[in-house]
């Protein structure tokens, strides 16, 4: 009989494919029965609401509850959804939010539970961002025992950086280092992958031709995230090199990705700059294939979708991403704008194997490492 797995996480949106939702969807392909318990509410709009919905697994939505920021107080009884379900796993996704620290009062204890952090929810790291104002006080008065509930109770922590590790170990009142892993985020390998077929398919859409490379970001575009002043840092280089174009996806209809896009196309690149929409899964493993580089300037479950096309990623060098790549053999670090600019100066003289990359991502296939952690716990 399949295991039964169960998927607790405050927010779960299908079409914007977090690390919630892409553990769902692969521990689906890989024959188990999921389930996912999250709130009705979306992460970055706050006018969404989501309802139950029903496909390869099922998404159980919780409706009564208060929302504070990104951390939330459950009001609904779920006792006779886990009765009626029983899962023999339990994944509970980032327990700063809230809800799995509160669903584990549920969960019988022969269940086994697999925790899920990442560095940017635990402690006070983005005290200073815009909108977090309290973050350190709510953290030491409350979440500092939802921390340690959880680990306590859970068979196995997975934690997605090398810096996520480190906190951890400081937060925890007891050793964890034998439950502790670093699996890092993944990508589904039935959604992203090497395809010669795709690449022409999406260059011909695109009429790229065949001595131009392509440079892509895709990431999507909301507040926050300075996409003029990212854009001017590859400007003049983009203008100096005729064969390289930079493609830019994750636009919507809404006043802000408008606002954004009309400032872009003010630069003056014409050709040279593409604005895509925000697409799907699927329409972006295309453009992955079509490009030759990527760039990224914040951490994002993106870069390791691009890799799972052996495609060489330009990311900046810190704590959390210091474990995605090989420098210069399958991605290249750097450590400030300037570095960049020197970096994407050798581009034109560079070559690599991207077979040999696709080979080398592999290991950050969600398939992977999802079957080893299971095997951990079975």
């Amino acid at each position: 009989m399949s295991k039964k797995i169960l998927i607790v996480s405050a927010f779960f949106e299908e079409k914007i494919g977090y690390q919630e939702v892409q553990l769902a969807q692969v521990l689906t392909e890989m024959n188990y029965e999921v389930k996912v318990l999250a709130t009705d509410r979306s992460n970055l709009n706050s006018e969404i609401r989501y309802e139950n919905s029903n496909g390869k697994y099922e998404v159980v939505r919780i409706k009564k509850h208060l929302r504070i920021k990104s951390t939330f107080y459950i009001k609904e009884n779920l006792q006779e959804f886990f009765k009626s379900y029983s899962p023999n796993i339990v994944f509970l996704i980032l327990p700063g939010t809230g809800l799995p620290y509160f669903v584990l009062k549920y969960i019988k204890g022969n269940a086994k539970v697999i925790s899920v952090y990442s560095d940017t929810t635990i402690t006070d790291k983005v005290a200073n961002a815009k909108g977090t104002k309290g973050n350190k006080i709510i953290f030491k008065v409350l979440k500092y025992r939802w921390y340690n509930k959880v680990m306590e109770r859970s068979d196995i922590l997975m934690a997605n950086t090398n810096e996520t590790v480190s906190i951890l170990k400081n937060i925890s009142k007891n050793s964890i280092n034998d439950k502790l892993r670093m699996t890092g985020l993944g990508y589904d390998p039935s959604k992203y992958f090497y395809s010669p077929e795709l690449r022409k398919k999406f260059r011909d859409e695109l009429h790229l031709k065949d001595n131009q490379k392509l440079i892509v970001s895709i990431t999507r575009v909301y507040p926050g995230k300075p996409f003029e002043y990212w854009v001017e840092q590859v400007k003049d280089f983009l203008i100096r090199n005729e064969n390289f174009v930079y493609f830019i996806a994750g636009f919507s209809n809404d006043e802000y990705s408008l606002k954004v896009k009309n400032s872009l196309e003010k630069l003056g690149l014409k050709e040279k700059l593409i604005l895509y929409n925000f697409t799907t899964a699927e329409k972006n493993n295309e453009i992955f294939n079509s490009a030759d580089y990527s760039l990224w300037f914040a951490p994002t479950i993106s870069i390791q979708q691009s890799m799972a096309s052996g495609l060489m990623p330009l990311i900046p060098f810190d704590s959390t991403l210091d474990h995605l790549i090989e420098d210069k053999v399958t991605g290249f670090y750097y450590n400030n704008f300037e570095d960049l600019k020197n970096t994407l100066n050798k581009l034109s003289n560079f070559s690599y194997d991207r077979i040999a990359n696709t080979e080398a991502n592999k290991k950050f296939s969600y398939g992977n490492f999802l079957n080893r952690i299971i095997s951990e716990v079975s």
